[in-house]
């Protein structure tokens, strides 16, 4: 194989987005990434308003190499009988958007069932620090996988960079993560409604 055929290849490896390929939804503009509320709900506005808004070109280093241990742990904690990836879908009150009811869509790095235990898996290398945002998505997945009736016994953010970093969500912290994410997703569903009315939705390309 030409080198040059191999360098197009580990790039499309690397920059792909595997994401929205495999969760073709999150283009509709009523769908919203609890991942994306959790760290600031404007960016979930500025990716259905602003078009070409989270398009890149470039190696996203952080991006493939949090992927990279995300599946180095799942591949080896899925015999043991985890879940990886479990996907959780939920519509809300209250919040519409082009008439539609918002529907919020995210995915827990590992479940496991028998005993109720959810790890949410963080790997940036710039801090060791568990931030509200970690705490939010895995507390707002908690309670999702209680609505769906299933077993919610333990909660951890674990950080991965330098160190090993753990943090156990309380059950205020958990029902506090719900809550939150549900606000913001109506102030983005207010806001990206707002920009619709002024841009037509057959003009848009959403996320």
């Amino acid at each position: 194989m030409p080198l040059n055929n191999i360098m197009e290849k580990l790039n499309k490896i690397i920059t792909a987005d595997e994401y929205a390929a495999a969760n073709p939804e999150i283009n509709d503009v009523n769908v919203f990434s609890v991942s994306t509320l959790a760290w600031d709900w404007r960016r979930q506005v500025a990716y259905k308003c602003m078009k070409g808004n989270h398009m890149r070109d470039e190696t996203n280093m952080d991006m493939f190499r949090g992927k990279a241990v995300h599946e180095f742990i799942q591949r080896r904690l899925v015999v043991e009988g985890w879940a990886a990836e479990m996907k959780l879908s939920e519509y809300i009150d209250d919040a519409y958007v082009a008439g539609k009811r918002v529907r919020l869509i995210g995915h827990v790095d590992l479940y496991e069932p028998k005993e109720g235990v959810i790890v949410e898996l963080k790997s940036s290398q710039w801090s060791d620090r568990i931030v509200d945002s970690y705490v939010i998505q895995a507390g707002a997945y908690a309670a999702m996988l209680r609505n769906m009736k299933l077993k919610v016994n333990l909660v951890y953010v674990v950080k991965i960079n330098s160190k090993i970093t753990t943090k156990v969500l309380f059950e205020e912290e958990i029902i506090h993560a719900y809550e939150t994410i549900k606000e913001r997703a109506r102030l983005a569903a207010n806001e990206i409604e707002k920009c619709l009315n002024m841009n037509p939705i057959d003009s848009y390309r959403n996320e």
